[in-house]
């Protein structure tokens, strides 16, 4: 069955920095700026992650979170996460599920 305008996306368990575990439904009715990269400390990726952390007080500011998701291991992003001050957790490893939910949800327009 294919998503419509206003469904969620599932609610998916995730490992992040700091060992954490978030589910998706911990971020409900909050705003929730999750992107993408495909390797950290890499040059763009670290403009991309550096870009978030210096706009982390406008997301704040909107009460929008902001988490990274790339699929390096949590060791790789705990360095990321320090060596850049990144004041959010880059360090989601997304499962395919969320990518594929992200996607559908974004071909319909639903999600930027």
């Amino acid at each position: 069955m294919s998503p419509t305008t206003g469904d969620g996306v599932p609610d998916i368990a995730l490992t992040t920095t700091g060992e954490k575990r978030l589910k998706l439904s911990n971020f409900r009715g909050e705003n929730l700026m999750l992107f993408f990269y495909p390797k950290a400390s890499t040059p763009g990726c670290t403009t991309e992650g550096q870009d978030f952390r210096d706009a982390a007080d406008a997301f704040a500011a909107t009460s929008t979170r902001i988490l990274g998701a790339s699929r390096d291991g949590l060791k790789a992003q705990e360095n990321f996460k320090a060596k850049h001050a990144f004041p959010f957790d880059p360090g989601l490893r997304p499962r395919r599920n969320l990518v594929q939910a992200v996607r559908r949800h974004q071909a319909q327009g639903d999600v930027r």
